[in-house]
């Protein structure tokens, strides 16, 4: 548990939380621009290319399509954020030169992976919810149709 503790604690004032925070929040966001263009047709003609891509993309502005989307930036992008979670937690201890402490201390090393992949799983979690709620946040003020159970499952 002390290991888990300092592992937290370590957390609390790195950048790199809310460095991934603002990665899920921006592909939300820029998911939610795309069907808020294809709603209004004449709006993404006015705004030209942006507008030709999201018509291009072959959205349609209902929840089944955004919640697709959805799906996909939790799946292929998450996959990307996890390796960087994983990769940051293992790595500063090399870059901040605090890896031969580690060693040197009276714990056995397995509790410092298991520690830092709790960590990893709780951050990821903790994005995931991020990403359902502020999906289903930017989803019902957009005021899509069509959500069902199995939608939002």
């Amino acid at each position: 548990m002390n290991v888990l503790a300092s592992e937290f604690l370590k957390l609390r004032r790195a950048a790199a939380p809310w460095v991934t925070l603002a990665a899920v929040l921006f592909a939300v966001g820029g998911i939610a621009l795309l069907i808020w263009i294809i709603r209004d047709p004449e709006l993404a003609a006015a705004l030209g290319l942006l507008g030709t891509k999201a018509n291009l993309a072959g959205l349609e502005a209902t929840w089944p399509a955004y919640g697709a989307y959805l799906s996909m930036v939790a799946g292929a992008g998450g996959l990307f954020l996890l390796a960087f979670i994983v990769a940051y937690l293992f790595g500063r201890e090399y870059a901040d030169g605090t890896a031969r402490n580690l060693l040197a201390l009276p714990v056995n090393r397995p509790w410092f992976v298991l520690a830092k992949l709790a960590v990893a799983a709780i951050w990821w979690l903790g994005l995931v919810v991020v990403l359902l709620v502020a999906g289903f946040a930017i989803g019902g003020g957009l005021g899509l149709s069509g959500l069902t159970a199995e939608v939002a499952a």
